[in-house]
C-alpha cells in the first residue's frame, strides 16, 4: 500500500508540474494563429513587434454588416477570412495608400458561399453595379481551384453576411484542458500544424528561425494543390475565372482578382525534405485583372 502512495505521489507531482509549466511558461507567450494551433510560445512580444513593425495610424478600412449599404463609387472587396483581418489586412494598407477607406463584405465564407459566388450572387440581384469604382475579389490559393470550378453565374441566391462582432467578456481560460491539447500534440496525435526546417534563417525569431509552420490541410488530400496542369479539373476552373472577368465586365463593373499564395508555395524552395510540390499558381493565367503575388513575395525572400 505504502509504495503505491508513493507511486500515486510521483504520479501526481509529475502531472501537477507539467499543468504549472504549461499555465505560467507556456499559455503565457501563446501569440498568433499558428502558436495557438500548434501550443507554441512564440512570445507575445515577438507578435507584438510584427504587429507594430506594420502598424498604420488610423483606421482605412469598414465592414459591411447591411447588404444594402454597399456604396457607391468605392472600393469594395469579398474575400475568405485573409479578407477579414480588419486594419490588419491587406485593405488597411491599400485605403493608406490611396487615401480612402476600403468597403470590406464580411461573407459567411463556406463551399457555397465562396467570395466568387458571392460575387455573382450581388450582381445577379441588382446588389453590385457599374456604380462601384472596383470590386476585389480575394481567394486563398489553397481552396480557389474547386470555387473557381463550382462557379454559377445565373445563381441568384440571398448573400449570408457575418454578424456584427460582440465584445467579448473575459472568461477564464480552461488550464487543463488547454494543457492536456499541448500533450496531444506532443505525443504527435492528430496535429495541426506541420513543422519543416528551412535551409537558411528566414524569420526573425531568435529560436524559430529556420523553422516554418504549416497547417497540415495541404498535405491531406482535401485542397487544390497538386492537380496536373491538364485535368479538366483544373483547365475548367481557370476557364472560369476568365468567365468571371467577362461576366463582371458584362455588367460594367471592373475587378480585381487577388489570390493570396500558401505560406507552403511562397517558402517551398527553402523547405527541407517537403512532401511534394505546390503547382497551383504556375498555371495561373497571366492576365491584367489577375494579382498573383507569389513571385513578389519569393523575391523578397
Amino acid at each position: 500500500m505504502k509504495r503505491f502512495i508513493i507511486k500515486f505521489l510521483i504520479l501526481f507531482a509529475i502531472i501537477d508540474g507539467y499543468l504549472f509549466w504549461y499555465r505560467f511558461f507556456v499559455y503565457p507567450n501563446i501569440s498568433g494563429d499558428m502558436g495557438y494551433l500548434a501550443k507554441l510560445p512564440f512570445g507575445k512580444a515577438y507578435n507584438e513587434q510584427i504587429v507594430n513593425s506594420n502598424k498604420i495610424n488610423g483606421c482605412y478600412v469598414s465592414n459591411i454588416y447591411s447588404i444594402d449599404s454597399i456604396p457607391v463609387r468605392r472600393i469594395v472587396t469579398i474575400g475568405d477570412s485573409f479578407s477579414q483581418q480588419d486594419t490588419l489586412g491587406y485593405q488597411q494598407y491599400l485605403g493608406h495608400r490611396i487615401g480612402d477607406t476600403i468597403f470590406n463584405i464580411p461573407i459567411n465564407n463556406t463551399a457555397t458561399h465562396s467570395p466568387e459566388q458571392t460575387f455573382v450572387r450581388l450582381v445577379n440581384r441588382g446588389l453590385l453595379d457599374s456604380t462601384t469604382n472596383i470590386v476585389i475579389i480575394q481567394s486563398v490559393e489553397r481552396s480557389m481551384l474547386g470555387r473557381l470550378s463550382d462557379l454559377n453565374f445565373i445563381d441568384t441566391t440571398e448573400v449570408e453576411l457575418r454578424k456584427r462582432p460582440i465584445k467579448k467578456t473575459n472568461s477564464n481560460p480552461d488550464y487543463v484542458g488547454e494543457a492536456m491539447h499541448k500533450m496531444r500534440l506532443l505525443l504527435g496525435y492528430r496535429r495541426p500544424i506541420l513543422k519543416y526546417d528551412l535551409s537558411k534563417p528566414l524569420f526573425t525569431h531568435p529560436k524559430y528561425s529556420k523553422n516554418i509552420y504549416i497547417y497540415h490541410s495541404p498535405f491531406i488530400g482535401d485542397t487544390d494543390l497538386n492537380f496536373p496542369k491538364d485535368t479538366l479539373f483544373v483547365m475548367r476552373a481557370y476557364e472560369n475565372l476568365e468567365k468571371l472577368y467577362a461576366f463582371a465586365t458584362q455588367h460594367s463593373i471592373r475587378i480585381l482578382y487577388l489570390i493570396a499564395p500558401d505560406k507552403y508555395d511562397v517558402y517551398y524552395p527553402y523547405i527541407l525534405n517537403s512532401p511534394g510540390y505546390n503547382m497551383t499558381l504556375d498555371f495561373c493565367p497571366q492576365n491584367n485583372f489577375i494579382v498573383n503575388p507569389k513571385t513578389i513575395f519569393s523575391r523578397a525572400l
